[in-house]
């Protein structure tokens, strides 16, 4: 089966790590055939969903933000008529807190909460067609990434050229080594920004 998380930035310079992250977490525990679709909120409706339609998935798994949640709604929707068998799956903080899948009748699980290990074992589970899970809202847990390679930066192109910028390459670092995660909110003054230590 194929599948493709689809990250829907605000601009180009504005890159979503999470499907990033995914991407490597699934797999480095052995699954195969998952890609990764950038776009951004300048593109068409019709040319992000032409992407996905071209890209013969099996599986379509949306981040989904404020910025983009609009057009996450309009495209899976059109990808669901248009590909009935397609699964479609949403995760990020803009769908973390709903409750049942009424306002996404097109949707076919929505992972609340922290994703890695959830939607690897949702994909395990589609793939595995006997296991394949009913439409429903599947509540992610956190889950120390220490066995996440530290070091999974190297093996995404995020940009196209094969080099990450060293911002991308922290997060990476800070995602995967909880001891150096430093939260660095913009809009919070210097001196109430913590560093997270064990």
């Amino acid at each position: 089966m194929k599948t493709v998380i689809v990250a829907i930035n605000a601009k180009n310079i504005h890159k979503a790590l999470a499907p990033w992250c995914l991407k490597v977490y699934c797999e480095n525990l052995g699954l195969k055939n998952i890609g990764v679709i950038e776009v951004n909120i300048n593109d068409t409706v019709n040319e992000i969903a032409g992407r996905i339609f071209k890209s013969k998935a099996d599986i379509a798994a949306f981040s989904c933000y404020i910025w983009n949640i609009d057009y996450v709604v309009k495209i899976a929707g059109m990808l669901k008529k248009l590909i009935p068998h397609i699964k479609i799956i949403l995760g990020g903080p803009e769908v973390s807190f709903e409750k049942d899948l009424k306002d996404y009748p097109f949707t076919d699980y929505i992972i609340s909460g922290p994703g890695e290990r959830t939607f690897f074992e949702l994909l395990s589970g589609i793939e595995n067609r006997s296991n394949t899970p009913p439409p429903q809202i599947i509540k992610g847990y956190s889950e120390v990434l220490d066995g996440f390679p530290s070091d999974c930066a190297k093996t995404i192109d995020c940009h196209g050229d094969g080099v990450l910028a060293d911002a991308e390459k922290q997060v990476f670092r800070a995602r995967a080594d909880k001891k150096s995660m430093i939260f660095c909110q913009h809009s919070v003054p210097k001196d109430r920004r913590e560093k997270i230590s064990e």
